[in-house]
């Protein structure tokens, strides 16, 4: 504080005591922006001193009021900027005779420290941060030239999210493709479905992607559809009823996402009693006497269902090898194809084989492999399990 009052060769005692008083009561956030005032106004009133005293002769002898009184922050200890004069008014301390030069000082952008600051802890302002990006205006004319240089603030304030959520909108659709070809184009499309959706757009969402497999057109389709319905709170408003809405219809994307991906064999595994899906009595050790009769039980999981108008109709083949601990193959079966009609899509499908041991068959480990074909979605689904023959 003391190093920068000895810069300020135009204040007065008052206006340093002043300064002193103010700065003490005063967030020390905000010296260096009080400082930085002080320093404008001193370099302001020494230049038009020089100035007039160049082009006029002397300055006429007038009380100038003291730089702190003109401005001083509040007593709060808020922006000191708010008592500023407004650009390009002369403080009231200096009269200028030339009609020409009426703009401040450049001011420093860079803020310093304090050196010594009052260990306290001081409450937040809750204010913007001070904006000091400096807008430079060149002299007109080439008069005066190197002399006083206008500065001004501009404060920066950040657009609502609904504004940049169209903005963003706006900038991809201008670079997604109209038809889109490669799977990057693709899945721009997909981005700007999704940014329709969280605009509420609920319709555009929902478009299809034209470049895309049926089966992939109406999950994407579904997917946005759902999501801003789960957020439409508008047309909506109890939140049981919108989940419920969205389930349903979140359940019918993941259907056809399924349909899209491979054919899925899990769960093999060897019973005495099947009940229904999930529901198995399985066998504590796969260990079986050669010709011993088991039951093979699998889940299957992405298979495609075809709505007819018997139902839903789903077309399954099967069948399994066993190959050896060498890798030789010993025995392969295939099954009759599963067919079945359904009212609703299926989403828990299981089938139950029964199959008898080799009777011919060595003893040691051996490795069943199962094999599934989905007639309808035209795609194979594989997995195998171990046992050990007595």
């Amino acid at each position: 504080m003391q190093g920068v009052i000895s810069e300020l060769g135009a204040l007065d005692r008052e206006s340093q005591d002043r300064l002193m008083s103010d700065l003490q009561r005063t967030d020390p956030a905000l010296w260096p922006a009080i400082m930085q005032q002080f320093r404008a106004a001193a370099a302001y009133r020494n230049r038009a001193q020089a100035l007039q005293a160049a082009t006029s002769g002397p300055v006429e002898a007038r009380p100038a009021a003291p730089l702190a009184r003109q401005f001083a922050p509040s007593a709060t200890g808020t922006n000191p900027a708010a008592n500023q004069p407004p650009r390009g008014e002369v403080p009231p301390s200096v009269d200028l005779q030339p009609r020409g030069v009426n703009r401040l000082p450049a001011a420093n952008s860079h803020l310093e420290a304090p050196n010594s600051a009052p260990q306290d802890n001081y409450p937040q302002t809750g204010r913007a941060p001070i904006d000091l990006r400096v807008v430079k205006r060149e002299p007109s004319g080439g008069a005066h030239r190197g002399a006083v240089v206008g500065a001004s603030f501009e404060a920066s304030g950040n657009p609502d999210w609904q504004t940049q959520l169209r903005n963003t909108i706006s900038a991809l659709e201008s670079q997604v493709a109209d038809t889109p070809q490669t799977p990057e184009e693709v899945a721009q499309h997909a981005r700007l479905r999704m940014l329709y959706m969280l605009a509420g757009r609920r319709e555009e969402a929902a478009r299809p992607i034209q470049a895309l497999p049926p089966a992939m057109q109406d999950f994407w389709s579904k997917q946005a559809f759902g999501m801003a319905t789960l957020l439409d709170t508008q047309r909506t408003g109890d939140a049981t009823s919108r989940a419920a809405e969205t389930k349903w219809i979140l359940d019918e994307a993941l259907t056809r996402l399924a349909e899209s991906a491979p054919l899925v064999v899990r769960n093999l595994a060897f019973c005495t009693a099947v009940q229904s899906y999930g529901c198995t009595s399985e066998f504590k050790k796969y260990e079986f006497d050669p010709g011993q009769k088991v039951l093979l039980y699998a889940e299957i999981e992405n298979f495609t269902s075809v709505a007819t108008a018997k139902g839903f109709h789903t077309s399954l083949r099967s069948g399994y090898q066993i190959f050896d601990s060498q890798g030789q193959r010993v025995a392969d079966h295939d099954f009759t194809t599963t067919e079945e009609y359904c009212d609703n899509a299926r989403r828990d499908f299981f089938i139950c084989y029964q199959l008898s041991l080799p009777s011919r068959i060595y003893p040691g480990k051996h490795t069943l492999k199962l094999t599934v074909e989905d007639l309808k979605g035209q795609k194979i689904g594989q997995t195998s399990v171990e046992f050990t023959v007595k």
